[in-house]
């Protein structure tokens, strides 16, 4: 998004983007339930793989879609395997933080080599040409305050009992 639209359509797609994932917040739950006893536990998977299906062929067919590309930039496995790694170690932290007490070593132990993957990453995109993470995102103000808003979200979810 960030490289087709600039300027107002810009700031509008990404205030989008926020309203759409605050409405997935707000209402995913109360859907998923109403899915689950109507239509029974496997529409938990088909749903979000139809919605997923019709962003493909919505993806595949639109006019910016459909025009010449460049050529693909080199993927970054370091930069998405210490991502990834960091996700796992910082999510499976927060669902234990509950259970125990925050001086607990599981709670204690997650942070550690949290930090480290972390400052790792961010020290490994920093020095590749085609970074999974390109920090100059978190200059654009309406980009940055989703990611605070969305990681503080997903935090007090985990967080509350």
């Amino acid at each position: 998004m960030r490289q087709a639209l600039t300027g107002r359509a810009q700031s509008r797609v990404f205030g989008l983007l926020g309203t759409l994932i605050g409405a997935g917040l707000a209402f995913g739950p109360q859907l998923s339930g109403l899915a689950l006893q109507t239509l029974g536990w496997r529409a938990i998977f088909v749903l979000p793989a139809a919605v997923c299906a019709i962003a493909l062929v919505l993806l595949l067919t639109s006019p910016a879609s459909s025009q010449a590309n460049p050529p693909a930039a080199p993927f970054d496995w370091a930069g998405a395997v210490l991502f990834t790694t960091a996700s796992l170690v910082g999510v499976t932290s927060l669902v234990e933080l509950p259970q125990s007490d925050t001086r607990h070593p599981v709670a204690l132990m997650g942070g550690v080599p949290l930090l480290a993957l972390v400052a790792t990453f961010v020290w490994a995109e920093r020095r590749t040409a085609h970074p999974v993470m390109d920090f100059a995102l978190l200059r654009n103000r309406n980009y940055s305050a989703i990611a605070v808003a969305g990681s503080a979200v997903m935090i007090v979810l985990e967080l509350d009992p």
